[in-house]
């Protein structure tokens, strides 16, 4: 699926206000990747990659995930669940 920017609901000026107020700096990424795909100050994934330092991949995935799941959940920080902990018995002496 190819993004374009007319399909980024949120107006130049509201993601500009969200990067300022957001204090997490995956936020700000994925913000900034959104404000400049949509202010026309980069036009490819590579370009965005190369301004704000990731993968151009990265952006494609931030980009797909956006138009299936919409800003919320796109900043919203993901984590595996990982390997349960395992506890060893304390042996009181």
């Amino acid at each position: 699926m190819k993004l374009k920017p007319s399909q980024i609901t949120e107006s130049i000026a509201e993601l500009k206000s969200m990067i300022r107020k957001t204090s997490t700096g995956y936020q700000k990424q994925r913000l900034t990747t959104l404000f400049l795909f949509r202010s026309g100050q980069a036009t490819t994934r590579k370009q965005i990659a190369e301004m704000i330092g990731v993968d151009r991949k990265t952006v494609g995935h931030w980009f797909v995930f956006y138009a299936s799941e919409g800003l919320d959940p796109l900043l919203t920080r993901h984590y595996s669940p990982g390997r349960p902990p395992q506890l060893t018995p304390v042996i009181n002496r």
